[in-house]
């Protein structure tokens, strides 16, 4: 099912996780080169399955550079939303970018509450 191919794909992303066809596309290129669509579908992903549809749909973290003793950070907004970056030298593979993605995407809904 669908939800199902969404579960193996997120455990695919892990270092010793199952095969996926469509995670095998970002475990095995360079990462530097895929964070940015492996985002917007880490982010699609938990949009849907974690948050039922409640975070907005243009709401993607940028990667920071300059971020280099955190995985990142979230500043939640007023209005419900939040800018969320990722720094480039922490997460640095799928498997951490996943987890510190969901982290803060977390944080947005709780702030939204």
């Amino acid at each position: 099912s669908y939800q199902d191919d969404d579960e193996i794909f997120l455990l695919a992303l892990s270092q010793n996780g199952p095969v996926h066809r469509v995670a095998q596309k970002y475990t095995t290129a360079k990462f530097p080169r895929i964070r940015k669509e492996l985002t917007a579908k880490l982010f699609d992903v938990y949009r849907r399955r974690c948050f039922e549809n409640k975070l907005d749909p243009n709401m993607v973290p940028n990667w920071n550079a300059r971020l280099r003793l955190t995985a990142g950070r979230c500043r939640c907004k007023p209005n419900g939303t939040a800018d969320i970056e990722l720094s480039i030298k922490v997460c640095d593979t799928p498997g951490r970018s996943l987890f510190n993605f969901s982290k803060y995407n977390k944080i947005c809904i709780l702030h939204a509450k």
